[in-house]
């Protein structure tokens, strides 16, 4: 589809006004649902991110914005609707399941309904004893008096029947991960049901953009997920530019790819070698944990931090690589890729390994699309979907990446696609360091000084190693920023896990937890 093309999909009773690669519209209450039915049903045009905008102070109410994405046009449909004067707005997520979270959000961010909601409008990452009318996402919150009235609750749903009975797991689990609470609903070994209730490292990171300076949201960005530290906050940086007009030179935009994919191979060699830990072999288990070790060494000698923090820059990088270090990291990840080939090739003549992980967890096409998922998720359930490919950023469309091909969407499925993006990742990041562009790492820009759109609006869309990552950015009519949206990819596809759990046994749901890897705090915020 051609960005011509894409502008049919804007109702003619509206005007829309581009603001960089955003198309932005309003439309009315009535338009909003058959306008996400036809969007939904296109085949092309998919929901990236929805999101709620205080914006009493300049127009005196609340605004929901929805973000559409057609790939191949690098461009973005963002058509917007009014809550009404008694805080409603029509929901869209019996067009698109995917907004059902996302509705969620707002409600307890801004005290916005979203009318028709299919079920309840349940908190998602506030918890008792948070007042039930205090909404932390308005300019005028304050911090609430936990003894003002009536909390916050979250109601389970209740499985019936003979023999059904509770497992409770969490939020404290063994060892250091973070921490979550999962509901199964059991008869005998099989799990009819499982709820997960998120929410207990939430720390208002969507708040605390509000009150800083870019330099300080780009480090910001930066800890929305600790191991996606880098793609993190390039996404930020990319909506920054935009809203900036900043022209990101060839080398940086080549040093982002670079950077990215070293914290890709990292972060999928250790989930590789988690999965494989989780089934008893803990040969490969062991193994990957070395390299990923390997590769973290190789990514602290080139930048001097491990998870590449205070690397990713407005502008480019920075941190460049002189001649010495292309060189080595050349030569280093070159023999990194031969010690994990050699640890795969053993791992695929492991009978018990792959009987363990296939049919295991299994997410279909068709429910994976209803929930929008994105990156490994998607690609491991058959949806062709990739940030670098579709929307290509940094230098992705001169090194472009190709997909796996995988339809099972379950453990082994995900455990493939794994394997096949470390081994790109290795491929790419060569393929760029043989041809690195020489000039500057960084554009030239005073963060004190910079001049952003004024009243405009922004995206920034990165493919992290678990996968879609997205900034929405609006300023007020002064240029500053009052919003940072920033949208992990763990927030959709943590809805995924109680769609994979169903069916199977107790004992397997740590191996189908792992095999999504979702981020605890990146769906928080």
């Amino acid at each position: 589809m051609t960005s011509h093309e894409l502008i049919a999909f804007i109702p003619k009773t509206t005007k829309a006004h581009q603001h960089g690669s955003n198309m932005v519209f309003e439309v009315s209450q009535g338009e909003l649902r058959p306008l996400a039915r036809m969007y939904a049903e296109s085949g092309v045009l998919r929901l990236v991110m929805m999101l709620g905008i205080d914006d009493r102070d300049r127009e005196g109410d609340f605004k929901v914005f929805y973000v559409f994405g057609a790939a191949g046009t690098g461009r973005f449909l963002v058509p917007f609707v009014r809550a009404s004067k008694e805080g409603t707005y029509p929901s869209i997520a019996r067009e698109i399941h995917g907004a059902s979270m996302y509705e969620r959000i707002i409600k307890e961010s801004f005290g916005l309904t979203a009318e028709g909601h299919p079920g309840a409008l349940q908190p998602h990452r506030l918890h008792a004893p948070w007042p039930i009318d205090a909404f932390p996402m308005r300019k005028d919150a304050m911090t609430p008096d936990e003894n003002s009235g009536e909390s916050i609750r979250y109601d389970f749903a209740e499985i019936g029947g003979e023999g059904i009975y509770e497992v409770p797991v969490g939020p404290v689990h063994a060892g250091i991960i973070e921490p979550g609470h999962f509901r199964f609903s059991m008869a005998g070994e099989e799990i009819i049901s499982l709820e997960p209730r998120l929410g207990w490292v939430h720390k208002g990171t969507e708040k605390l953009f509000e009150s800083r300076t870019i330099a300080e949201q780009l480090k910001l960005a930066e800890r929305v997920a600790g191991d996606t530290s880098f793609t993190h906050a390039t996404a930020y940086a990319q909506a920054i530019e935009d809203l900036a007009g900043i022209a990101v030179p060839e080398r940086a935009a080549a040093l982002r790819v670079v950077f990215s994919e070293i914290e890709r191979i990292a972060n999928h060699v250790s989930d590789i070698g988690f999965i494989m830990g989780d089934t008893g072999f803990n040969f490969g288990g062991a193994h990957c944990s070395r390299i990923r070790e390997r590769v973290m060494r190789v990514a602290e000698r080139a930048t001097g931090h491990r998870f590449l923090r205070g690397v990713a820059a407005i502008g480019g990088v920075h941190t460049d690589l002189d001649a010495k270090a292309e060189a080595e990291i050349a030569a280093e990840l070159a023999d990194i890729e031969r010690d994990f080939t050699e640890v795969m090739r053993v791992a695929d003549e492991s009978t018990s390994l792959y009987n363990r992980l296939v049919g295991t967890g299994t997410v279909s096409e068709e429910a994976a699309r209803d929930h929008c998922a994105v990156g490994v998720a998607a690609r491991a359930s058959g949806i062709a979907t990739d940030v670098r490919k579709d929307f290509p950023y940094a230098a992705y469309a001169k090194f472009p990446i190709t997909l796996p091909e995988t339809k099972s969407g379950d453990v082994h499925a995900r455990y493939r696609v794994r394997i096949h993006e470390a081994f790109e990742a290795f491929r790419v990041i060569q393929a760029v360091l043989a041809k690195l562009p020489k000039g500057a790492a960084r554009a030239a820009v005073d963060l004190d000084r910079i001049a952003l759109r004024k009243q405009s609006y922004a995206l920034g869309l990165t493919e992290g190693w678990r996968g879609e990552i997205a900034y929405f950015v609006a300023t007020d009519a002064a240029g500053k920023i009052v919003r940072v949206s920033p949208r992990d990819p763990s927030f959709i596809d943590w809805h995924l896990a109680p769609i994979a759990a169903a069916g199977s046994v107790l004992l397997d749901f740590p191996l189908i937890n792992k095999s999504f890897n979702m981020s605890y705090s990146g769906n928080d915020l």
